[in-house]
């Protein structure tokens, strides 16, 4: 909502889109790395992993990301309304 207000709704729409895409392609994976459900070292590799991408994406977002309104969120030919300054003396 603070990135783009008048865009909101289409960029929480990806954000939930791409997250459930990695929710359904998890599990799936899940089956091939871990064969025996009772082996712990086949479970850690999960977690090392997930935990390894959580990491990198947070760094990238440190980086990168700004919570600043972003120039995108104007529409196209719009400008600001000028605003006028009172004395207050």
């Amino acid at each position: 909502m603070d990135l783009s207000p008048n865009h909101a709704g289409t960029l929480i729409g990806l954000s939930n889109g791409i997250s459930n895409i990695f929710s359904i392609i998890g599990p799936l994976l899940l089956q091939f790395i871990v064969t025996e459900q009772d082996n712990p070292m086949q479970w850690a590799v999960i977690f090392y992993v997930a935990s390894a991408i959580y990491v990198a994406v947070t760094v990238i977002f440190d980086i990168f990301a700004s919570g600043e309104q972003q120039p995108w969120n104007d529409e196209p030919g719009s400008k600001p309304k000028p605003v006028a300054v009172l004395d207050s003396a």
